[in-house]
């Protein structure tokens, strides 16, 4: 019951699961993996707005909280990742249908890679018949990298 009260003044004004977070890592919480999910990325219509609107919303919840958890950012890993990719080619309602491939972000202090990874080939339309972009590399490389060289060594 102690446990329980502690915790509900952990979290006594936080708006959301990201802020609660924070506390739990600047408060030293032992705990080695979270995970989060944010918004809905499935867009079929209006791409241009719902992507930028998601995509502003998360650039500024990440720099939030990476701000909230403070000094603790040098310790921690994020992994931001999407499970699926859309294709090149818009589709009749101005959005575009599921493509292959996908993409991730690594944020975090104890990241030692180059900033992108990967080779970068610039976007065009019609850059595929069949409107998808090629698999650069399987993420299954990205999460042994995450498993075996980060958590592993948390």
């Amino acid at each position: 019951m102690q446990k329980r009260k502690k915790m509900s003044r952990l979290f006594e004004g936080a708006t959301n699961e990201w802020e609660r977070l924070a506390r739990l890592i600047g408060n030293d919480y032992p705990f080695s993996v979270a995970y989060m999910s944010f918004a809905s990325w499935d867009t079929h219509a209006h791409q241009n707005s719902e992507f930028h609107d998601n995509f502003t919303s998360l650039v500024k919840t990440i720099n939030k909280f990476t701000k909230d958890i403070g000094p603790k950012i040098d310790e921690t890993l994020i992994v931001i990742t999407s499970e699926f990719g859309r294709a090149i080619n818009e589709n009749g309602n101005k959005g575009t249908e599921h493509g292959q491939g996908g993409l991730t972000f690594l944020i975090g202090g104890r990241l030692k890679l180059k900033p992108f990874v990967g080779e970068w080939r610039p976007l065009r339309v019609n850059d595929s018949a069949d409107s998808y972009l090629p698999i650069q590399m399987d993420a299954r490389q990205i999460w042994d990298l995450v498993l075996n060289n980060y958590l592993a060594n948390s």
